[in-house]
């Protein structure tokens, strides 16, 4: 009887586990929403998983840096700053993200600054006036209010248009195309009072967002006592969401 011989061919399969690669995720991080021209927005890299980085920042330029300190131009105008960062790993896949900031608001009296942001845009019952309200708080609480400031515009409609107003020093008889800046700095028991007398106000309505701008206008200036003292130069550079 032949014997009939099985020869087992042994097939060796060779698994070669490979490392998978996590993709890139861009992440970064600013220490401020808002910011006035002429400030540092920190930028902080926060990505997971690249190797290598691309800004683009707001004015075109690009960076491969890691972090970045991004000046804004003292002279930008009203816009949102978009900033956009690329992470690459090292096999070249990559992952994008932008973020936007805003300029914050700062108004200025005789070159001392005082930061703000819009509280509230109401109607008022004084003249039928619509009126721009804006305070700034160096603290949390209520007594922390060191600034309030009033736009006044003629009717019962926040600006619509952009357009120019000619300053009046009396709010109670504001026409179409004018309106009236009542600015008070200090505590409630230690405040001056800024009042427009002429000049003219910017106004850019864009995106729904109100900005206004005044540029050295001539103010009448009296304190918490009434007393009158010497006309000053006041401006301001307002955001109103």
């Amino acid at each position: 009887m032949k014997k009939i011989k099985f020869i087992l061919i042994g097939f060796v399969l060779v698994i070669s586990i490979l490392g998978c690669d996590k993709e890139p995720s861009a992440s970064f991080t600013t220490d401020k929403n808002e910011y006035i021209a002429g400030e540092i927005v920190h930028l902080t890299n926060t990505s997971s998983n690249g190797s290598s980085f691309l800004w683009t920042l707001p004015d075109g330029t690009t960076s491969t840096s890691n972090n970045i300190d991004y000046q804004i131009n003292s002279n930008a105008i009203f816009e949102k700053l978009t900033f956009n960062l690329e992470a690459f790993d090292k096999d070249g896949d990559n992952n994008s993200i932008s973020k936007s900031v805003q300029h914050a608001s700062v108004y200025s009296i005789d070159s001392t600054y005082y930061y703000y942001v819009a509280q509230s845009v109401s109607n008022s019952i004084n003249g039928g006036n619509w009126v721009i309200s804006a305070a700034y708080k160096s603290g949390p609480n209520l007594n922390d209010i060191d600034a309030f400031l009033y736009i006044y515009f003629p009717g019962n409609m926040r600006p619509s248009v952009s357009g120019t107003y000619n300053l009046q020093s009396n709010n109670s008889t504001l026409s179409p195309g004018q309106a009236y800046i009542d600015l008070y700095i200090g505590g409630a028991d230690a405040y001056s009072n800024y009042i427009s007398l002429s000049g003219q106000l910017n106004v850019i309505v864009k995106d729904g967002i109100v900005h206004a701008i005044y540029n050295h206008i001539d103010a009448k200036h009296t304190d918490y006592h009434a007393i009158n003292h010497p006309n000053v130069k006041i401006s301001g550079d307002i955001i109103c969401f």
